[in-house]
């Protein structure tokens, strides 16, 4: 007899429905709805909204008839015992989907299929995955998810209502629940966090950055967990161009040229500004024969070159003692030894600046972000203990570039909004800046640049180049980027792919082929 046909059967013999909680929330005349769309294969609506100018993001899951109750129930015990182990990296979700609908079709739910078998399988993955914020994770359009203490809703950031700015969620956890949540986060990225070891900064499997403060040790609220989400392919030159409009055309070639040539680049910025994917998105400007040693405390960037070794910190568990600690400033030593021909830092912030700027003295290529509001307060940190970088150094940090979040009238928008040449600490040249008015830059015109450019008419003295050439190489990367745009090519695998044959010798029949 199949399940089906024994849950009919035994109803009234049945024990009490096994128990799950299901966020839903009923549209009340005092909320505007801005946007409704579905995520998690169709299963979960989410409701953007507005009540009293707060605004809200509304997680609908689906309900479940009692008989789907009691089967997700008996699922959910099968696959404990019958889930077959991965081999490789493989979509976890899809992967949990098929075996779940596998194991409901062999325990004869065959009659339940088409009706409902989507619905359980939905609530089988959120258990298996990210437990009652698995819709927040899986929806594209949000940036961070942030939780301050249990009793309190979660609540998102959203790429599209910026301009509400922090969306309050339906999703209210208790202290224990909370509590399970940061540990499953914790054991999910690799990490520990318990009341001994309250602090956690790590990366989920899908790349995503996790911060937990466990427990009352740290946090007067107890529990609270901040999540910042990243693509799994990460955004490109193309997409900051064309889509969002942070950088322009110009400046994208610009910046290239500086780092085909090794030149410094210091991406300058507040919490969220956008540093990290614009120097991802430069990242993959790099030559592909290169050879590159990113640093990072937690891993982020991706760099598509033949040579690419990703550097990891790493924390001692052991208070109050630095055995087997490996710092930045450590790991910036190893990189100087290896020769590599861009050392990127993810963010610098203590004694590894110092390293940094010897690299760059060395002829290495320098990428890195850096806190700080304007270039002024970045030179005082910098010049400042704990990075103690000599103001006769300052001179080495070729090109810095400030990025911010700006309010427009449609939105909330990140835009690089200037960018100096350093010439010598105190003496800085302004060579882009982010007209407001009509949310544009200046300057447009190539000879405008070059006039205005100390560093590109030093190139020209280092590569024996005159006005007329370098006009020419900038021209020829505007020029790609605009068919790349005109093909629509923006993910990072395609945009890579056309690099590769940018840097292909440079011979004409590439460029008839992109050009």
């Amino acid at each position: 007899m199949s399940l089906i046909k024994r849950f009919i059967k035994r109803r009234k013999e049945d024990v009490a429905l096994p128990s799950i909680r299901i966020f839903r929330y009923p549209l009340t005349r005092d909320i505007k709805v801005l946007a409704s769309y579905k995520i998690c294969n169709n299963q979960v609506r989410i409701i953007i909204g507005r009540r009293n100018g707060e605004g809200l993001y509304l997680v609908n899951e689906p309900s479940l008839l009692d008989i789907e109750l009691k089967v997700y129930s008996r699922l959910s015990e099968l696959l404990k015992f019958e889930l077959e182990p991965i081999n490789g990296e493989v979509d976890l979700v899809k992967y949990i989907s098929l075996q779940a609908r596998k194991i409901a079709e062999d325990y004869g739910l065959k009659s339940l299929y088409d009706l409902s078998i989507d619905r359980i399988v939905y609530f089988v993955q959120r258990d298996i995955g990210y437990g009652y914020i698995e819709p927040l994770i899986h929806d594209p359009e949000i940036e961070d998810i942030k939780c301050v203490g249990p009793g309190h809703p979660f609540i998102v950031w959203h790429r599209r209502f910026g301009h509400l700015d922090w969306l309050t969620t339906n999703i209210v956890l208790d202290e224990d629940e909370l509590n399970a949540l940061a540990s499953k986060l914790a054991h999910m990225a690799g990490k520990h966090v318990s009341i001994a070891f309250p602090i956690v900064d790590a990366i989920l499997p899908e790349k995503h950055r996790v911060s937990i403060c466990y427990g009352r040790e740290v946090s007067q609220r107890s529990t609270n967990i901040c999540i910042r989400k990243f693509r799994e392919k990460p955004f490109t030159v193309m997409h900051l161009i064309y889509d969002f409009k942070t950088i322009s055309a110009l400046m994208a070639a610009y910046f290239w040229l500086l780092i085909e040539n090794k030149k410094s680049i210091f991406i300058i910025g507040g919490t969220a500004t956008g540093k990290t994917t614009l120097l991802s998105a430069l990242g993959a400007l790099f030559k592909p024969d290169w050879t590159v040693d990113t640093i990072e405390d937690v891993p982020e960037l991706r760099i598509p070159v033949k040579g690419w070794e990703p550097l990891m910190a790493r924390h001692s568990y052991a208070f109050g003692s630095k055995i087997g600690e490996i710092t930045l400033f450590d790991l910036v030593k190893i990189a100087m030894r290896k020769r590599p021909d861009y050392i990127v830092v993810g963010e610098i912030r203590g004694e590894e600046a110092y390293v940094l700027f010897q690299a760059a003295a060395t002829g290495h290529g320098c990428m890195c972000t850096i806190h700080a509001d304007s270039l002024e307060s970045a030179i005082k940190r910098l010049t400042s203990p704990p990075m103690n970088v000599s103001p006769s150094y300052i001179s080495l940090m070729n090109c810095a570039i400030i990025i911010r979040r700006v309010e427009l009238s449609n939105g909330i928008f990140r835009r690089v909004v200037k960018v100096y040449e350093i010439e010598d600490y105190g003496k800085y040249n302004l060579v882009f800046s982010w007209v407001p008015i009509n949310d544009d830059f200046k300057p447009k015109s190539l000879d405008l640049l070059i006039s205005n450019s100390i560093l590109l008419r030093q190139l020209c003295s280092e590569l024996g180049w005159n006005e007329y050439l370098i006009r020419d190489e900038l021209s020829r990367r505007i020029a790609f980027f605009e068919e790349l745009n005109k093909r629509n090519v923006r993910e990072y695998d395609d945009v890579v792919q056309y690099l590769r044959l940018f840097y292909l010798k440079k011979s004409p029949q590439v460029f008839r082929r992109l050009l």
